[in-house]
């Protein structure tokens, strides 16, 4: 329940564990941070640009994966209480209650950490074990960008690499099109001279519909 003694000892771990992720150069922070990026990369016209998406993120991710995780980055008192929550997660519906007894919860504060650190786990297991690497890899959650220098032939290899390594965890791909390619929110594209440019970018689904300023929502 918010605001009892074990949701604010779940926000407790999660701290401890926050400043534990991110610490790879592989993650970025949001778009932003990926625009700056690119800004000062280069590609050649042999270069293929890529996205990669994680299937159904949350739920695929096996418990016993995830506090495997946790126990190799932290101390036995924040492990201990991380696999006791990854464990111990329960929810309502329609006034009858269940136990959620596999995968990652979505909701918990403590999921998108474990998430994020197993992710970084993922990752660096699948490049560190492939002959060919993208030249560069850029994760935000569950979406992936890379430059890819190594021809099709040896991208479409490295794409069931990435699907062999778990018979959970799977990914989606997007080659770009007419010098373009989407990620995130934005449209990267390429320049002359070998350069990257970017345009905001919205899915054609986007109903261009936004909350009204005195609509009854929350501030944030």
């Amino acid at each position: 329940m918010i605001g009892s003694p074990a949701h604010e000892l779940e926000k407790y771990v999660s701290l401890k564990l926050k400043p534990l992720a991110g610490n790879t150069d592989f993650l970025i922070e949001n778009s932003n941070d990926f625009v700056k990026f690119i800004k000062n990369e280069k590609v050649d016209p042999s270069d293929i640009l890529v996205s990669f998406d994680m299937v159904s993120l949350f739920t695929k991710i096996l418990l016993d994966e995830a506090i495997h995780v946790v126990k190799e980055v932290d101390d036995p008192e924040i492990e201990k209480l991380a696999e006791v929550f990854l464990h111990s997660t329960f929810f309502s519906f329609q006034w009858d209650y269940y136990e959620q007894i596999s995968r990652v919860a979505m909701g918990s504060p403590l999921s998108p950490i474990v998430v994020n650190l197993y992710m970084e786990y993922f990752e660096k297991k699948a490049i560190e074990s492939d002959p060919l690497n993208p030249a560069w890899w850029k994760r935000f959650v569950d979406d992936t960008n890379i430059k890819w220098t190594h021809g099709k032939v040896e991208l479409d290899r490295f794409f069931n690499h990435l699907n062999s390594i778990s018979s959970e965890i799977k990914f989606t791909m997007e080659l770009e099109e007419n010098n373009c390619i989407p990620f995130l929110d934005v449209l990267i594209t390429r320049k002359g001279y070998g350069a990257l440019g970017h345009i905001f970018f919205r899915k054609k689904t986007h109903t261009k519909s936004y909350l009204h300023a005195d609509s009854y929502h929350h501030p944030s």
